[in-house]
């Protein structure tokens, strides 16, 4: 593993390394229904929460050789390339877009140029170690996304994604598309981060300029 190389070399290292920063996902708690998510929630029971765990696991280990260590637990990241929102906007774009899975699940996002913002944030600050959760402060379900994307672009949302098409479509991934995870970013709230984007609606007119 890759992370496991680069601990490995840290401690072989002649230079001292201050900070070491991991990229994870708040797929570690896997999906938890309308339980509210924080730094401290323990492990889901998924394929995708066993290989976070195994990640951060040797992410740790930079810790143990006295290397200020942050675990950053990205949500959903929406951006002009890429990403989920690539992936979502031509359904829209075709009249035919609406919520993927029953829509009830919760939806945590974060606007490209908040988690840049917070990885510099993060490294900045001496104080902050362990596990953060990169998301919006806004709580919000996939049907809110959809139908605040549908507003924006002046498009229909109406058209639901059952959770087998999906599976069909892009196999065990769909089991991502549909999870419900209410997460927190606890510890930025705590340590004053102050977002750019704390709502969808101001994110997605950002990102959708070219659109409107």
């Amino acid at each position: 593993m890759s992370t496991k190389n680069l601990v490995t070399a840290l401690k072989n290292s002649q230079s001292k390394v201050k900070v070491f920063i991991s990229s994870s996902g708040v797929g570690y708690y896997g999906s938890r229904g309308e339980e509210i998510l924080t730094e401290k929630s323990e492990l889901g029971n998924d394929f995708l929460a066993q290989v976070c765990d195994v990640w951060e696991r040797e992410t740790e280990n930079a810790s143990a050789i006295g290397i200020r260590t942050a675990m950053l637990r990205q949500g959903i990241v929406l951006s002009k390339k890429g990403g989920a929102l690539a992936k979502v906007l031509p359904p829209f774009n075709f009249f035919i877009g609406g919520a993927l899975g029953n829509g009830k699940q919760w939806f945590p996002w974060i606007h490209i140029d908040d988690l840049i913002a917070i990885y510099l944030f993060v490294l900045d600050n001496a104080e902050i170690s362990g596990v953060v959760n990169v998301v919006s402060p806004e709580s919000l379900r996939m049907s809110e996304f959809a139908k605040t994307l549908g507003k924006i672009l002046n498009r229909p949302s109406i058209f639901n994604v059952p959770e087998f098409v999906l599976k069909i479509l892009v196999g065990e991934a769909a089991s991502t598309s549909v999870s419900s995870q209410r997460v927190v970013p606890q510890k930025l709230i705590d340590h004053a981060f102050k977002f750019k984007f704390e709502n969808l609606d101001g994110a997605l007119r950002d990102l959708l300029k070219a659109n409107q």
